[in-house]
């Protein structure tokens, strides 16, 4: 028989992840995934990118095995327009998969993406992209080993599928590469998809507001300022991110920038107030960036997870031609 605290997290996660999609700590390393209007906002032909998230490991069933997970990956590229080359139409995909509690509540989240950037200005290079994502999820609770009262038991266990579509706008000003920066607004699930665990009671997936935004600051010589920003509501949940990294720059390469990025995040949540606290360091060489990232449990189910919140590992890789003609207008794409 599980633990009654394993139950307990277990539940909790499943309301969670009905009132709230998943999120990752290291977001702009998921862009694509963040606001459709990021596909293809980088500097190069293509761009492939992994997350991988384990979360309240302490937690779980006598037996072991337990896992709170999410993986994510996506791949997205441009089609430049315009005589100068600096417009472009940006097609990407991405991929989520998220499963709680023995894999006993899972989501499963495929979604295809567009968006068409706009580039102006001469001595301040500005640019501004709408995106538009259209993407099929599949979620079920599958009751396994779990006990409940007899009347409820044998009706839970359904398998949900809907498709939905999110819409995006992303502006990025870059001043003379002294500092650039980016804010981006998408909302989600447009359609309110029906779900339901059960044949007795349904209910619609919640819109989600998300507004982020992010900077690279040149301080002095080879060190930058990284501020970043994050706000999402869904339905009765809502969650900010905020925090800032140094960033070390070293090396020299042809349109690469080879640096080392430490930094520190604060996530809020509602009602809870404080989340967690979230360290994380990023090495950017050449054309892989390699970011970690981990959580630190001050919430209520603090005392549940001995604190321990999250560990994050996201990867990077951008594929440039040889003959490769740099964008303008995209210096703090990724952050």
């Amino acid at each position: 028989m599980k633990k009654v605290l394993y139950l307990i997290v277990l539940l909790a996660g499943a309301i969670g992840l009905r009132a709230q999609d998943p999120h990752f700590s290291q977001y702009h390393m998921m862009p694509v995934y963040l606001n459709p209007a990021m596909t293809g906002f980088f500097e190069g032909d293509a761009r492939f990118g992994f997350m991988y998230r384990r979360q309240w490991f302490t937690v779980g069933s006598p037996h072991g095995g337990t896992k709170y997970e999410t993986y994510g990956a996506y791949v997205d590229g441009d089609i430049r327009l315009g005589k100068r080359k600096q417009d472009y139409l940006g097609i990407g995909g991405s991929f989520v998969r998220d499963g709680a509690g023995d894999q006993a509540l899972t989501l499963t989240d495929g979604i295809i993406s567009v968006a068409y950037s706009k580039a102006f200005g001469y001595h301040v290079k500005h640019s501004i992209a709408v995106g538009l994502a259209g993407e099929i999820m599949f979620k079920q609770f599958r009751n396994g080993n779990a006990l409940f009262p007899t009347p409820i038991a044998e009706s839970i266990g359904k398998l949900n599928m809907a498709l939905d579509a999110t819409v995006g706008i992303r502006y990025n000003v870059d001043f003379k590469k002294r500092v650039s920066m980016y804010l981006g607004f998408a909302y989600a699930h447009v359609s309110q998809p029906k779900e339901s665990f059960s044949d007795v009671s349904s209910e619609r997936l919640a819109s989600k507001f998300v507004g982020h935004g992010g900077a690279v600051i040149a301080i002095k010589n080879r060190w930058n300022l990284v501020p970043t920003v994050l706000f999402m509501a869904q339905g009765p949940s809502f969650q900010a991110n905020v925090g800032a990294a140094g960033q070390l720059l070293f090396g020299e390469r042809y349109n690469s920038i080879n640096s080392f990025t430490f930094g520190f995040n604060a996530r809020f949540g509602g009602q809870e107030g404080g989340d967690a606290l979230i360290p994380n360091v990023r090495l950017d060489y050449r054309q892989v960036s390699l970011g970690v990232a981990y959580d630190i449990n001050v919430s209520n189910l603090r005392r549940a997870s001995n604190t321990v919140g999250a560990i994050e590992i996201g990867v990077i890789y951008i594929y440039k031609k040889k003959k490769y003609v740099p964008k303008t207008n995209v210096s703090c794409a990724q952050w």
